[in-house]
């Protein structure tokens, strides 16, 4: 038994007619009428009561017909399931950041492919990049979006990557402090300050880097206390506890209590990379770097 004959049935069976079932098959009526009969010959019963002007289901046939098309139906699924996952329109996407690096694109993103992929199931994961890169190997996370130099501290062989953007680099310093009047500070005007680090998700990430940007000016970093969060960190630096370095893309709410600084330093580039695992198979992780590209564009542009 093929699956065209149980086609073949179900047309019958709706119509009640073979001339007008064989029209909707675009079949020569004989050659149905022939196909129905082996189709009950090949199972051993009638499924069909018919004579010249009437055609009705045997009590086999109905009870034929129901697991029939149960069993069409059931086809007909598979092969729409099947599609969308060949077209990205369906499965799973997961992904890693760390929220405070992408809030300015990343929400923005998810809403926009949430409004193409409705069905695709999104995940997100607070992660440092040495977790997702592990996650990456893992198959646990399909992608990742990493800041440059944790990135590269934890680079292994095999990753696939892309710059979504690059931004500056600045100073978040007390107004009362004597450098707050300068408009442009560099790294070595604060040589003699106190860092503030955040030690976020238990990662010493924030006060490294800071460590390898005052080192490759010259010079070793004094650290103060730590912060856990970001947003805690402009309420310490109004405190007068210290100064610390920040990526342009954090942009806390404007505050008499801080100043943000640009560093002059030609070479201080922040950037956030997408990492994944390169031939990758899913179609949605490629959908999606499509749409946050084009959104990080759109948002570069206007700014």
């Amino acid at each position: 038994m093929e699956l065209r004959h149980l086609r073949y049935f179900a047309a019958v069976a709706q119509a009640l007619s073979f001339t007008r079932a064989a029209a909707s098959l675009r079949l020569a009526q004989p050659s149905l009428s022939k196909q129905i009969r082996n189709l009950e010959d090949e199972i051993g019963v009638r499924l069909f009561d018919r004579d010249r002007n009437h055609v009705s289901l045997t009590d086999a046939g109905t009870v034929f017909f129901d697991e029939a098309k149960r069993l069409l139906d059931g086809v007909e699924d598979a092969v729409k399931f099947a599609r969308a996952t060949a077209e990205g329109r369906t499965g799973k996407l997961r992904i890693a950041a760390i929220s405070p690096l992408t809030h300015s694109f990343l929400p923005a993103s998810l809403v926009h492919f949430r409004q193409k992929y409705p069905d695709v199931d999104v995940s997100i994961f607070e992660r440092i990049a040495s977790d997702t890169l592990a996650g990456l190997n893992e198959g646990t996370i399909d992608l990742g979006i990493v800041f440059h130099p944790g990135f590269r501290k934890g680079r292994r062989p095999g990753f696939a990557s892309k710059r979504l953007l690059q931004c500056p680099v600045g100073a978040i310093i007390n107004p009362s402090h004597p450098l707050a009047g300068k408009q442009s500070l560099s790294l070595r005007d604060l040589k003699n300050e106190t860092f503030l680090p955040i030690r976020f998700t238990d990662s010493n990430g924030h006060r490294d880097w800071m460590e390898s940007l005052a080192r490759s000016a010259g010079f070793k970093p004094r650290f103060g206390e730590e912060t856990e969060t970001p947003d805690a960190l402009p309420g310490m630096v109004a405190a007068g506890y210290g100064v610390s370095l920040v990526a342009k893309l954090y942009e806390w709410p404007a505050s008499p209590a801080y100043l943000f600084r640009t560093l002059s330093d030609s070479d201080l580039k922040f950037e956030l990379h997408a990492v994944w695992i390169p031939g990758s198979t899913s179609i949605p992780l490629n959908n999606f770097l499509e749409i946050l590209g084009g959104d990080i564009h759109a948002l570069q542009n206007r700014e």
